[in-house]
């Protein structure tokens, strides 16, 4: 698949807009099936599933990609910005699409933001994939603290949004940085354009990155009850792949897949590999249900 073809999968597909609390939800909304949500990472929008909205739509499920609140499309609505306050902002999100529950795939900050759903409101989630997931520390670290630091902040503001920076930090996502693409950074840039946007993104940082040790997901993990799959780049420069097993040690329910050569994003980097292994993990735990509802039924 060429960068070009990849980059315009999902910007052919329709785009729509859903309420939510304050807020109008940018997203990808395609097939019929058991529903599956995609959920980007940090400085990131809906076309970081760019070689997985089709494939998995294909296999018979109902994919819904989103621009997170406050990235991308989906503007900066009034909510908490944490983790747990992106926990209640799904849960509100499903309901606006009539969702019962869902199988919830995230990358990176997604990846924190779906573990944390699972563990708030576990009556809403099928099974959890952390894609490279943050969040998997056992204290804030100290050198985090920069991002409450008002000076750092005054200092680190004229950059954000520079394309350069961005096709930079971009690149250094994937172990072949030949993979970062224009299109990609092209709509990361443009949010960037919307008023009060560079603000935001300083101060959900600092919101994010300093939360308050009871928020922290290290200690909520093995109280997931769902299926989790936990996959990650082995290369990734971003987040160690140690983070990986720490974290399937701490979740009982978990299984984990490493792929070689890859960075941050095994997604984009590895479709064939990574459709193949989440529609299996997502087919095993479809079946487990039917076979467990058919069991109570009898």
């Amino acid at each position: 698949m060429t960068r070009g073809r990849a980059a315009g999968e999902a910007l052919a597909l329709e785009p729509r807009f859903v309420k939510v609390g304050r807020g109008r939800i940018f997203h990808y909304d395609v097939g019929e099936g058991e529903p599956v949500i995609l959920l980007h990472g940090y400085n990131h929008h809906a076309e970081a599933w760019v070689r997985n909205i089709a494939p998995l739509a294909a296999t018979g499920r109902h994919v819904i990609a989103l621009d997170l609140p406050g990235f991308g499309r989906s503007g900066i609505p009034k909510m908490r910005y944490s983790l747990t306050g992106y926990a209640e902002f799904l849960v509100d999100f499903m309901d606006a699409l009539t969702l019962d529950s869902a199988h919830l795939v995230g990358s990176s900050m997604g990846g924190a933001i779906a573990l944390r759903t699972g563990v708030d409101h576990p009556d809403r989630v099928r099974t959890v994939t952390g894609v490279d997931a943050a969040g998997f520390f056992t204290s804030v670290p100290r050198a985090w603290s920069i991002a409450a630091n008002p000076l750092a902040k005054l200092l680190i503001r004229p950059f954000l949004g520079q394309k350069r920076l961005l096709e930079w930090s971009h690149s250094r996502a994937y172990y072949d940085s030949s993979l970062s693409s224009s299109e990609q950074t092209d709509l990361m840039a443009e949010a960037y354009t919307q008023p009060g946007y560079k603000d935001h993104i300083l101060g959900m940082a600092e919101s994010m990155l300093l939360a308050p040790e009871d928020e922290l997901l290290w200690a909520s993990l093995p109280t997931i009850k769902a299926p989790v799959l936990i996959v990650w780049g082995r290369q990734d420069r971003t987040i160690s792949v140690q983070h990986a097993y720490r974290a399937a040690q701490r979740i009982p329910t978990a299984e984990i897949v490493i792929y070689d050569k890859c960075g941050h994003l095994p997604m984009y980097e590895k479709p064939v590999d990574f459709n193949r292994d989440l529609s299996d993990f997502l087919a095993r735990h479809q079946q487990a249900r039917k076979r467990s509802r058919t069991a109570r039924a009898g």
